[in-house]
């Protein structure tokens, strides 16, 4: 079966009508979708990831779906070379996804993440977080906590202060349900220690937990 066509299974989206319906809480299925460098989401010329997110939108808004898009640098951003340089646009984007993913969830909830070439890198790097470090609470997510949260998955702190800070800060419990991934790439740098768990996809498959 085709890596789309997996997801689409997993998330309940084949066959399904162009419907919304008033929203409501209850458990809902959080979709994280990290685009590539260069990325667009203009007919005939889209990622995988950029298909994935035009799916989404196509299914609308429902009560048990959250999804969330990041498109990688763009031409026209005079930081663009120095960025790709030094892997600073990952960083941001995998920072901003994890700000977004961390306001939203709540206990009960899931956890789909997929991304394209450096976006692929970066969801890898953002299950990482999410696995060694845990998922802030939507109370605690703040732009300071969640730069806190990275700092300690880059610096690989020690485990006492990761166990103190995951029980003070973070979900007792946020697992990622599946991880998609295609072309994945290291960018040139290597600080980043992306999510190496059982079963985590490579260069363009799905992991499901």
């Amino acid at each position: 079966m085709r890596l789309r066509e997996r997801l689409s299974a997993l998330l309940g989206l084949a066959g399904r009508a162009r419907t919304e319906r008033r929203p409501h809480r209850g458990p809902t299925t959080h979709v994280i979708v990290l685009d590539g460098t260069m990325s667009t989401l203009d007919r005939g010329q889209r990622t995988n990831a950029g298909r994935l997110y035009a799916l989404l939108q196509e299914v609308g808004a429902r009560a048990n779906l959250s999804f969330h898009y990041e498109a990688g640098l763009q031409w026209g951003d005079r930081r663009l070379p120095l960025d790709m340089l030094v892997g600073r646009g990952i960083n941001r984007q995998m920072g901003r996804a994890y700000g977004v993913l961390a306001s939203r969830f709540r206990p009960g909830d899931s956890i789909v993440l997929a991304g394209y070439s450096r976006g692929a890198f970066a969801v890898r790097s953002l299950a990482g977080v999410v696995d060694r470090v845990g998922l802030l609470r939507h109370d605690c997510a703040t732009e300071r906590m969640v730069r806190q949260a990275y700092r300690h998955y880059r610096c690989a702190s020690d485990a006492p202060v990761v166990a103190a800070f995951r029980k003070a800060y973070c979900h007792d419990r946020a697992e990622i349900e599946a991880l998609a991934v295609w072309d994945t790439v290291n960018p040139p740098y290597s600080s980043d220690r992306p999510w190496k768990g059982p079963a985590a996809p490579d260069r363009g498959d799905v992991a499901v937990r």
